[in-house]
């Protein structure tokens, strides 16, 4: 099995300072759960802008998920 790295937009709640991470995700809605309640979220200072599939060369970057 495989898992995809994507990149994961968050903003700041009071300075509006922007910032992009990356995980490895066996999908694009796990890849944003792995930040909600820690950086993201009701009690947390970011706010969720945005993720997506970070690709290379046209195809999705992927490794073999480990276990």
């Amino acid at each position: 099995m495989y898992e995809y790295k994507y990149s994961i937009g968050v903003r700041h709640e009071s300075t509006g300072e922007r910032l992009k991470l990356e995980v490895w995700a066996e999908d694009v809605d796990a890849a944003t759960r792995k930040l909600t309640g820690t950086l993201i979220g009701p009690e947390c200072e970011y706010i969720w802008t945005g993720s997506g599939p970070i690709y290379e060369n046209n195809q999705l970057i992927r490794r073999e998920k480990k276990d």
